[in-house]
């Protein structure tokens, strides 16, 4: 391949800021969490909408850390809803095409929604209080804890309650103590509607929006915080970089410490870092790594 005339980087080559660790908002046992709770025929039901993410927690990728490696080597690119990192001395692309081909995720454009479909109409009950009770405050964690008690719920109840908690509690969390959305409660009065709607989209938005408000300075602390689904961007990596794959350790599950099912496999970054160094590596999938236009 041709060596490449790029932009200038966001950070000098060599001289990027060694941060710890992006700080995601969600958890990806949140999958664990759903895929036990639910019997194998309400999987079903949900996997056209949700059926590749719902395979992520099983994949040797687990890493805040690489996630802020990689936002560190942006290129200086201003487009507003794509980022260019470098790896291996080549570019890799994550726009909105590549998120929805590592998550599988529905990512057609955010439709102008019917407000009888996210508003309770006159005379009848809110869905809410159907789902919640007199919650006024609902949380992906307290959805957690409702699927750690799954066969208290209905079949309807837990499926809500799993789709819920994939979109609010891992998609498109902004906060550690995010308030469920009343409006997406409202929608989901009708399961079809809900898992009709383009949550890869509505994800992949608040994400980029994200990092592209991080400033240099924020960037270069040890922590940055991203809403939405960052880890997207390491699945593109590990698409772009098949032998990442090479790189993994022990099973482990470094978000809870049990030994339950589905553990999450960690990266040895070392090995990560290496590949990085090489800047002769020639063993790209061009799906992800294609030629650079800005």
């Amino acid at each position: 391949m041709a060596e490449l005339e790029l932009p200038s980087r966001l950070f000098a080559d060599r001289e990027e800021p060694a941060g710890d660790r992006v700080n995601m908002y969600f958890k990806l046992n949140t999958i664990k969490a759903v895929l036990k709770a639910l019997t194998p025929e309400e999987i079903d039901t949900i996997r056209p909408c949700f059926g590749k993410l719902l395979d992520v927690y099983s994949k040797p990728v687990f890493s805040g850390k690489l996630a802020h490696f990689l936002l560190t080597r942006q290129l200086n690119v201003v487009k507003r809803h794509e980022i260019w990192v470098v790896f291996a001395g080549k570019p890799v692309r994550f726009s909105l095409r590549e998120f929805g081909l590592v998550t599988g995720l529905n990512c057609q454009p955010l439709p102008a929604l019917d407000r009888a479909l996210t508003k309770c109409p006159p005379g009848v009950t809110p869905y809410w209080f159907t789902l919640f009770g007199g919650e006024e405050y609902f949380t992906g964690e307290m959805l957690l804890g409702k699927l750690r008690r799954a066969k208290a719920l209905t079949s309807e109840v837990r499926v809500k309650y799993a789709c819920l908690l994939l979109v609010d509690g891992f998609l498109c969390r902004r906060s550690f103590h995010m308030k469920i959305p009343k409006e997406h409660v409202e929608m989901i009065r009708d399961l079809d509607v809900f898992l009709k709607y383009p949550w890869g989209r509505y994800s992949f938005d608040m994400t980029m929006q994200c990092i592209k408000s991080r400033s240099l300075n924020q960037l270069a602390q040890v922590t940055v915080a991203i809403q939405g689904f960052i880890h997207a961007l390491v699945l593109v990596l590990v698409e772009a970089v098949p032998s990442v794959l090479s790189a993994v350790g022990e099973i482990t599950d470094p978000e809870s410490g049990d030994e339950d099912v589905f553990p999450v496999i960690s990266l040895k970054l070392d090995k990560v870092w290496d590949l990085d160094k090489d800047n002769k590596y020639d063993g790209w999938n061009f799906v992800c790594v294609i030629s650079f236009r800005y």
